[in-house]
């Protein structure tokens, strides 16, 4: 009674409407779908019941109280609706997941009975090398040649291994029933006689007489057996076979070996290529070194099952040569692979091999578990294959097998080796083609190829027929075509890209693709060494802002659809295609995603360049790609120089954007940064700064993210050390980690100093104003600006600025090591720093210090010593919130006489040497503002 009333209760027709519960039954649907263990027919009727209950019920207290039966019966009849599309959805998943399982329980069998298939083969071939010996030699077992007849093999083996002594290499006789058959049709030209009779008796007499196989050709008239092989061609191979063989693997770089033996995740493709390593080149400028890496898109192509084995074979190799017990595994893996290609085909094997190979990388560095190769892990084949069927025969129905390698097909008639040349064969050409082509020319078969697009552009198709409308319209694009114009055309993806910030629509061409497969890309035809660019930056504005005086004058011109004002030549037009709509499109002017258009198109603004400082007279002018900055001197009171562009652009023809063209002003925002030249100064626009801070404030605690992610967060960084170059040094532990790994979504671990660093990142961040001020071209040295330290480990330290002074012992809490001389010398700089910076705005100052290990640590901003580094940052927060520039420079110790008489505590040598010093020593900060960690 209690249970009726509470159902009684649940459906009260006073608080139930007609959709009361709905979504509470479908997961009960889905729930008995996926994952009770019922099978279809009990999953359709325990959900047919459940839906049918609750739809009888709902009706029958519903209509109790309604006063009107007609709205509620459309009500019911749409939950109806809506249960039977739950049902139907339910029920179609099931389906998939139990062919899924079918299969997979199918492949594990496969895999089970592939060893014992392989060991029972192995017996059998054994067996039979035993019982087929050479005729006239004792009864040894010979080692199979390929799948040839033993006749064929036995006439291929005589001269490749070399006889017993005193014994004499003979034919053997051929094989009876379907294997003496096939033999004589593959004979080649010059066998013995005998076999060519007809009759019984000639074949036994000619069995009973075998003539030896003489290392020397025959002699002319001489009525004996040809030699397949002749002598010198017998010591050839003995002498190809005596030579040491030198495996693929001695080869491989000792970077790539130490990644194998650490278990890392390898692209085989790196393993198999003439030049593993990529291009690096270095730049060096003062106190920073940038190594630039080019990706070589060669690594992102997929291997063929040949290539495959040969790659992972490699691989195997260096592996085993350190751990020998792991090569059943591995061999046992290679057989895996090979069945996973022949029943699916294609590139399943690659794919799962690419998943399991990180997979297995994933497990080994977090975990500390290392996977068993030789099991099939089934739930990566299934995302692998993606319902893939598997390769079946047409001709017996059987899996695993095309019917070319079916047993129950007939062989044809062809010879495997052709004793002559037969008359009958026809030309492969038609004669129509065949005389066009002789008396025209012929096409020499390069294939045409049309693309898919991108999945951008199919979520927005509206968007996209508007973007090619306006290329059509300015005459960027010719078309539309129903068939290509031209004999043989290449098509590239297309898609809507969408800035990030602005939401700003723009159409892409992906000329990157396809990046594997037997066509090649547009961009990989185009070498990268000729197209290779060194644009203009921050730097380069703020030198011509010095030379031109404080408060010069600032302009800024942006060239309208950059690029695409430049033509294509038409010899090129058919490489540019694009397909949508089932229309064929082609673009006559550079596109965006080309790898030559930067190149070409800066050319073209370099000559705009040469124009405006030659002939139209522009007293400075900077451009990158098609943004121009317009510098005039502070006593020119107009800043005419962007009304000369205009014009001279304008004769030209060369298109300009009118809300992108701004000046004359004093400050001016390029390139991203804000410019002012009346301050002097460089800064960072307030939302940047922003979004800035709430990213790496994000990323601050959190151990595993995505390399894209970090990617991301590496760009932001970059783009604030364009007024910031001290913080280099804390982003290069985050490069090596972002390097680590290929792929975009592979995951990285920030270790504790990644995240050191990221924490050092969001504490200026939150203090910094985001200005920084033009620092002066002159380097001051520290004996110019009467500025020295120094420190004795035993007794304390001290410094000196222009008759200022501090003396010290080291405090208790200090880390003291005597190992360690570098941690005490620098101490004193990080105090002078803290003390003395905000007397060094814009400077660049240069350090004496009589330690050569301090010089590095401070030129780099870095040291493998923990106990160092919190005051190296202490030094970097100093520089950068007063606004000066830090490097250091060894001289002898004797030479730094003042600061060693602080450090010593001897006062009177120190009022000897500088009597003018104050009187009273300045206060020195306490140890915790001079760490940061």
């Amino acid at each position: 009674m209690k249970s009726f009333a509470r159902i009684r209760s649940l459906f009260n027709p006073l608080s139930t409407s007609s959709c009361f519960q709905v979504s509470f039954f479908l997961f009960i649907v889905f729930v008995v779908y996926t994952m009770l263990p019922f099978s279809m027919r009990g999953a359709i009727i325990a959900s047919a019941i459940t839906c049918f209950s609750h739809t009888v019920t709902l009706s029958v207290c519903l209509a109790s109280t309604a006063p009107d039966l007609e709205p509620l019966v459309w009500q019911i009849l749409a939950n109806v609706i809506i249960f039977t599309c739950g049902n139907l959805a339910g029920a179609y998943h099931k389906h998939l997941m139990d062919l899924a399982l079918k299969q997979t329980y199918q492949d594990t069998c496969n895999c089970i009975k592939s060893p014992i298939k392989l060991e029972f083969e192995k017996h059998q071939q054994q067996r039979q090398n035993s019982s087929s010996p050479i005729s006239g030699s004792r009864a040894s077992p010979q080692p199979q040649i390929s799948c040839f007849p033993s006749s064929v093999s036995c006439r291929i083996k005589p001269p490749v291994w070399s006889p017993s002594p005193g014994q004499q290499l003979q034919p053997a006789p051929p094989e009876e029933g379907e294997g003496g058959k096939r033999s004589k049709k593959a004979s080649p030209p010059g066998a013995c006689s005998a076999k060519k009779s007809s009759t019984p008796q000639a074949r036994s007499s000619a069995a009973q007489q075998p003539s030896a196989v003489q290392p020397s050709a025959a002699q002319p008239g001489s009525s004996g057996t040809q030699p397949l092989f002749d002598g010198s061609l017998v010591n050839t191979l003995q002498s190809l076979a005596s030579r040491p063989y030198i495996p693929q693997a001695a080869n491989i770089s000792s970077r790539l070996r130490a990644k194998i033996l650490d278990g890392k995740d390898i692209n085989l493709v790196s393993l198999i290529l003439p030049s593993p390593e990529c291009d690096k080149a270095i730049a060096t400028g003062g106190s920073i070194t940038a190594v630039f890496k080019s990706a070589d898109p060669r690594l992102l192509k997929d291997l063929s099952i040949g290539q495959f084995l040969v790659a992972f074979s490699i691989f195997r190799d260096v592996l085993c040569a350190v751990y020998p017990e792991r090569r059943v595994d591995s061999d046992a893996y290679l057989a895996v692979i090979g069945d996973l290609h022949i029943k699916y085909g294609k590139s399943v094997y690659y794919q799962y091999h690419k998943s399991f190979s990180s997979k297995a990388a994933l497990h080994l560095a977090h975990c500390n578990i290392r996977l068993d190769w030789s099991v099939l892990d089934t739930e990566l084949l299934v995302m692998a294959t993606g319902g893939q069927q598997v390769v079946s025969c047409i001709s017996c129905g059987a899996q695993g097998h095309t019917s070319p390698l079916c047993p129950s097909v007939p062989l044809s008639g062809s010879s495997v080796f052709p004793t002559q040349y037969s008359g009958n064969n026809k030309p492969n050409l038609p004669a129509g083609m065949l005389t066009r082509g002789l008396s025209q020319g012929f096409r020499v078969g390069v294939l045409s190829l049309v693309a898919k697009n991108l999945q951008s552009a199919a979520k927005e198709p509206t968007i996209v027929s508007q973007l090619i409308q306006k290329e059509l319209n300015k005459g960027y694009l010719i078309g539309p075509f129903h068939s290509s114009p031209f004999p043989v055309f290449r098509t590239s993806p297309i898609g809507v890209a969408t800035r990030k910030y602005s939401e700003k629509k723009r159409l892409i061409f992906d000329l990157s693709a396809p990046r594997a497969g037997p066509f090649c890309s547009i961009n990989s035809l185009i070498p990268p060494e000729y197209f290779s660019l060194h644009y203009a930056s921050v730097d380069n504005a703020i030198k011509l802002i010095k030379f031109a005086g404080q408060g010069a004058w600032l302009s800024k011109a942006d060239i309208t659809d950059a690029f695409k004002i430049i033509p294509i030549h038409p010899s090129q037009w058919h490489m540019f295609g694009i397909r949508w709509e089932s229309k064929f499109y082609f673009a006559v002017r550079l596109t965006f995603g080309c790898r030559s258009s930067p190149c070409i198109f800066n050319s073209f603004s370099e000559a705009l360049c040469w124009i405006l400082l030659n002939i139209v007279r522009i007293p400075s002018v900077l451009h990158l790609l098609d943004d121009f900055l317009l510098i005039d001197p502070p006593r020119d009171n107009s800043g005419a120089s962007l009304a000369k562009l205009k014009l001279c652009f304008q004769e030209l023809g060369v298109p300009l954007s009118e809300e992108k063209t701004l000046g004359p002003t004093t400050r001016l925002e390029f390139l991203g940064i804000t410019l002012d030249s009346v301050d002097m100064e460089a800064s960072l626009p307030t939302d940047k700064l922003q979004r800035i801070r709430d990213i790496t404030k994000s990323f601050c605690e959190q151990q595993v993210i995505t390399k894209q992610q970090l990617l991301s967060l590496l760009g932001h960084l970059n783009f604030a050390m364009r007024i910031i170059p001290q913080g280099r040094s804390f982003i290069s532990r985050l490069l090596d980690t972002a390097s680590a790994v290929e792929n975009l979504h592979d995951h990285v671990f920030l270790d504790e100093g990644c995240r050191s660093d990221l924490r050092f990142w969001s504490l200026l961040l939150a203090h910094w104003n985001g200005v920084t001020f033009f620092y002066d071209d002159l380097v001051y040295s520290s004996d110019s600006m009467r500025f020295f330290t120094d420190a004795a480990p035993s007794v304390g330290f001290g410094g000196f600025f222009q008759g200022e002074w501090f003396a010290g012992s080291w405090p208790p809490s200090f880390p003291s090591h005597a190992s360690s001389s570098a941690l005490h010398e620098i101490f004193p700089i990080a105090v002078a720093c803290h003390v003395w910076g905000h007397l060094w705005p814009r400077k660049r100052i240069s350090v004496l210090c009589d330690n050569q290990s301090v010089v590095g640590i401070i030129n780099k901003a870095r040291s493998p010593c923990r106990d160092i580094m919190p005051f190296m940052r202490s030094i970097t927060w100093s520089s950068i919130t007063h606004n000066f520039l830090i490097s250091a420079r060894h001289v002898p110790g004797h030479l730094n006489s003042v600061a060693d008489s602080l450090s010593r505590f001897h006062f009177q040598t120190f009022r000897n040497l500088c009597p003018e010093a104050s009187a009273q020593p300045v206060r020195i900060p306490p140890l915790h503002l001079l760490s940061l960690f």
